[in-house]
């Protein structure tokens, strides 16, 4: 795959999944779409989509990324010893759906029709019956995050459950890590933007004042960060799949 950037990477191939999404991949034309009935403004006249070619290779990237990320903690959390324990360890055929954020806990909205449904039936009868709801529903987070990512990745790439094997799980992983290390990559080309801007840059007298004032790119403490995180998750994944790739 050929990047926004010019650079290059394995993008997700996965050629037996042909989908509606990796038609409009392989169209570069895409990059600038014309429509005709869009709902961005009140207007009859045409709206130009920009750059949907290129920002769809984006987000189904990142899509197939938070699947995996989601998956690797959620096989070392429940600590799973092999392909089969770990697919069976949370739904396949969940849809995706609506999330709410409720008091500052995220919960799909069918969690939430329940409890207001239980409270109208009076099954629910006291605070302590809500507390215990928002508690035993904080304990399912990670496998929800999960079968919600799972769900995104099956519309994206128009595939059965079957189709999820070791072979496919390897792939999807090491894109992962590519994926990774792209954001980690552009966070610090964000970054050095910062150090690059006249109008940052003309608050201080010289260079030197600057890096005085907020350090130099190579000490910032965020950057190192993503790159600490980044070599944690390749780490992860190469251990994730010995175990679940074999």
């Amino acid at each position: 795959m050929v990047r926004a950037n010019g650079g290059t990477s394995s993008h997700i191939a996965l050629a037996h999944h042909q989908s509606r999404t990796q038609k409009l991949l392989a169209n570069p034309e895409a990059d600038k779409l014309e429509l005709q009935h869009a709902p961005f403004e009140n207007s009859r006249r045409p709206v130009l989509l920009l750059k949907a070619h290129t920002a769809v290779r984006m987000f189904t990237e990142l899509i197939a990324y938070h699947f995996i990320n989601e998956l690797s903690s959620f096989a070392k959390e429940n600590q799973f010893k092999n392909f089969e324990d770990l697919k069976s360890g949370f739904s396949t055929d969940i849809d995706l759906g609506n999330w709410l954020n409720i008091g500052g806990q995220i919960m799909p909205e069918l969690a939430v029709q329940t409890l207001i449904d239980d409270v109208k039936k009076e099954k629910m009868n006291s605070w302590e019956d809500v507390h215990l709801f928002y508690k035993d529903h904080s304990e399912l987070y990670g496998r929800q995050k999960l079968e919600h990512a799972f769900a995104a990745l099956k519309r994206v790439f128009e595939f059965e459950v079957g189709d999820l094997t070791p072979a496919l799980l390897k792939q999807l992983s090491d894109n992962a890590v590519v994926t990774r290390t792209w954001i980690t990559e552009n966070i610090k080309t964000s970054r050095a933007k910062d150090y690059q801007n006249d109008f940052r840059k003309m608050v201080y007298d010289n260079e030197a004042q600057m890096n005085e004032v907020i350090g130099t790119l190579e000490d910032n403490i965020f950057i190192r960060e993503q790159e600490e995180e980044c070599k944690t998750f390749a780490t992860n994944i190469k251990r994730f799949q010995e175990t679940f790739c074999v």
